[in-house]
């Protein structure tokens, strides 16, 4: 079995979906090791921890304190993401599987095709976000990937302006320069075939139930969603846990509606 680490950055604000994340990572890969990073200039409460601990028993906490600019940008959010990565899979014994990037807003849906892509040796995943070559929501590596970016990122110059360098770009890109030709798993939602594989949610749609209905169906095709783009909107946070639970509720009923049928056409 492939060895899974799964990293979140959180900071407080995050209280509210971290905990149902746990649960859900407990269920669909319940082998995976979950490590949540809080920002200690911002964290989130202590009885927020313990819930979020209790929900899934393979979750370890701690602290970073390296400057995260905001939104994970420049040299020292970049340098202590990569090191805390490789932290989290040394923790683990995790020396030859995958590390997963994961905002705490992102669902993974249905990991098993990448998995099984990067269980063939894929030396990464990552997607296209609608303004940018990479997306930051969810990228994975390969253990020794990994290794080589953070040689990298050691010793090379970075632009002073933190906002040229957000993570994921930089990151993915390192990805793609140290694999050269290897295999990997790219996914440019520009291209029809996979707009419809990493979704962001439609928060539009919120206030009329069809349109919420077609959104929430649009997610039964996705691998990936996001619910990000809520609070962005101008909506509570509290939002993306009702989004998020009815985007799982949705998908589950989906499925078992699909195995009846299949049950069905096969009698």
């Amino acid at each position: 079995m492939m060895d899974i680490t799964i990293v979140f950055f959180c900071y407080r604000g995050e209280e509210e979906i971290l905990p149902f994340q746990a649960l859900y990572l407990s269920k669909i890969l319940p082998e995976a090791n979950l490590h949540l990073i809080d920002d200690s200039c911002d964290p989130i409460p202590s009885a927020i921890v313990e819930k979020v601990k209790a929900r899934n028993p393979k979750l370890k906490y701690r602290l970073s304190h390296f400057n995260r600019n905001r939104n994970l940008n420049g040299e020292t959010a970049v340098k202590g993401i990569v090191n805390a990565l490789a932290e989290s899979a040394d923790i683990d014994g995790n020396s030859e599987g995958i590390i997963i990037k994961l905002d705490p807003d992102t669902l993974l849906l249905r990991p098993k095709p990448i998995l099984d892509g990067m269980a063939k040796k894929a030396q990464y995943f990552t997607y296209s976000s609608v303004k940018a070559p990479f997306s930051g929501g969810s990228y994975m590596l390969q253990r020794d990937v990994l290794q080589k970016i953070q040689d990298i990122v050691a010793v090379i110059p970075f632009d002073p302006d933190p906002r040229k360098v957000p993570e994921d770009v930089c990151i993915c890109s390192l990805a793609s320069f140290v694999t050269g030709r290897q295999a990997h798993i790219y996914m440019n939602l520009r291209e029809p075939k996979n707009s419809h594989l990493i979704g962001a949610f439609n928060i539009n749609s919120l206030d009329d139930p069809e349109a919420y209905k077609i959104a929430l169906n649009a997610t039964t095709h996705a691998l990936i969603t996001s619910v990000g783009n809520i609070t962005a909107g101008g909506l509570p946070p509290a939002y993306r846990v009702k989004v998020m639970s009815d985007i799982i509720r949705h998908n589950i009923e989906f499925s078992a509606k699909q195995k009846a049928q299949n049950d069905k056409a096969s009698k």
